[in-house]
């Protein structure tokens, strides 16, 4: 993977779904992490679209399967939480 350059390139690609679920999951880590050190409470957005390549692509928990569908992101999340 080309080494990013600018801060809007690394969210970017923290944050939107290209296949790239270890970096979301890095991502995830690290920005509550921040929210955790600094006492903001933070949620996250599913809102159960699962396409690919697509800005509005924020799903993580399929509704219709009753599953995770990028169960690191979750993992990476309760990490922080019970650390």
């Amino acid at each position: 993977m080309e080494i990013l350059k600018t801060w809007e390139q690394k969210l970017l690609e923290g944050t939107v779904n290209k296949e790239n679920e270890d970096v979301r999951a890095l991502y995830t880590q690290f920005y509550v992490s921040e929210c955790k050190k600094r006492n903001i409470p933070c949620l996250l957005w599913d809102n159960n679209i699962f396409t690919e390549h697509s800005w509005e692509s924020f799903g993580v928990f399929d509704r219709i399967e009753s599953e995770w569908r990028y169960p690191k992101i979750i993992d990476a999340i309760m990490k922080v939480v019970n650390d």
